[in-house]
């Protein structure tokens, strides 16, 4: 759940996929476990959830029932329909609910009946008779105590229990533009042709699974502008919201996000539907910013290959094309504003003094500068969502700075070496 600072307005945000993770309902969350940390982050959802020396330690509390840890992730049950879980004492059970749309609590399914010391396999597919890809909670309860050692997921065919490897963070070597850029979403500019991928496809935000359909970005640069082009194949168009800063994450959406350069525990969200609805977001923190400031440089402009908001045709996909001033990619926009005003000084002077500055606000990247940033997309299905990162996240919410991608400066051209 994310709360939103709005003039004088309170918006609440609910996202229902792994934002336990980050709220684990009142409780901290942390990363349980050597092999829970490379897998996905958990959340205390009942009882006490401690990690001693890699090993998660379930208790109930006094007055509950049971003591459980919840993970909030992307089942691919076609490659992965089993689950192994590594116990070293106790008794505890394995359950599931899907949670896609999900406006009430969750309806959780037992898998299995209750296990004790030893691994352990849990056929989800089996016990659940779904197919593809779901979003789901995973818990694990125990009705008393439990100590577990791993959780793993079982490759059809080879029947091998697999750890999944945190992934490592990204780098993309942005770039110069090699002339102007119309932002009308058709990419048919040289600059965009001759562009190497930010990576072949995202990836689910648990960093393991290729996205369904596949998405590929690209990043340029020139002295004003940061350019972002993402082309999602997709199958279902889907959106509509009109409104500027509506809640566009409940549809299909393309986020980038990119921490201050000049203050980085802020960072900023740019948001855009197949419909080309915006939403911009000044972050002071994870899931907590301002959500009526604007970006009002920012350029963008969507191609569709279907038919948006209609459910019952097959499209083809669409295009994001965007421009952000430089400029307003910094924090502190008060510092910014008086930024632009010195531009507007230096503009209109008659006398320019060679190498004056443009004016006192150093916007523009060197070469060789980093700036962390993100790209996402949310896939809105009928029965799942799809949601993919280019540098995957790995605790399901996108508001992670920690694991933004890496993007270097470069002075060369595109297509040039």
């Amino acid at each position: 759940m994310t709360l939103y600072r709005a003039g004088s307005r309170w918006s609440m945000r609910l996202l229902l996929v792994g934002f336990l993770l980050q709220i684990s309902i009142g409780r901290d969350v942390r990363a349980l476990g050597t092999e829970f940390d490379d897998l996905l982050g958990w959340g205390v959802s009942a009882g006490q959830g401690k990690i001693r020396r890699g090993v998660l330690s379930l208790s109930r509390a006094k007055g509950q029932d049971y003591a459980e840890v919840r993970a909030n992730l992307t089942l691919d049950l076609d490659q992965f329909p089993v689950l192994e879980v590594g116990c070293l004492r106790g008794e505890y059970g394995v359950l599931v609910a899907d949670v896609h749309g999900l406006k009430d609590d969750p309806n959780f399914i037992a898998i299995g009946g209750p296990q004790s010391k030893g691994p352990s396999r849990f056929k989800i597919q089996e016990a659940t008779g779904w197919t593809g890809r779901r979003n789901v909670f995973l818990a694990l309860r125990a009705s008393k105590s439990a100590e577990i050692d791993y959780v793993r997921f079982v490759a059809r065919g080879d029947g091998v229990a697999r750890a999944w490897p945190k992934p490592p963070i990204p780098r993309y070597e942005v770039r110069r533009t090699a002339g102007p850029l119309v932002i009308d979403g058709k990419l048919d500019e040289a600059s965009w042709t001759r562009c190497e991928p930010m990576s072949a496809n995202f990836v689910l935000v648990d960093g393991q699974v290729p996205g369904h359909p596949p998405t590929v970005a690209k990043m340029l640069w020139d002295d004003e502008n940061l350019y972002l082009a993402v082309k999602c194949q997709d199958d279902d168009l889907y959106a509509t919201k009109p409104e500027r800063d509506d809640n566009l994450w409940e549809e299909d959406v393309v986020e980038l996000f990119i921490t201050v350069p000049n203050d980085p525990k802020y960072f900023i969200e740019f948001e855009v539907s197949p419909m080309g609805t915006l939403m911009d977001i000044f972050n002071l923190r994870a899931y907590g910013g301002v959500i009526n400031w604007d970006c009002p440089r920012w350029k963008c402009a969507v191609s569709a290959d279907g038919t948006v908001g209609d459910r019952t045709d097959v499209d083809r996909g669409w295009t994001v094309e965007m421009a952000l001033p430089l400029l307003d990619c910094y924090a502190q926009p008060y510092a910014a504003g008086r930024a632009k005003e010195l531009e507007a000084q230096w503009q209109a002077r008659e006398v320019k003094r060679e190498n004056d500055p443009k004016f006192q606000y150093n916007h523009r990247p060197s070469p060789g500068d980093i700036w962390r940033l993100n790209v996402y997309r949310i896939d809105c299905g009928p029965a799942h969502t799809e949601y993919q990162a280019w540098s995957p996240p790995i605790v399901l919410g996108f508001h992670v700075p920690d694991r933004f991608g890496e993007a270097v400066f470069s002075a060369e051209t595109a297509g040039t070496r």
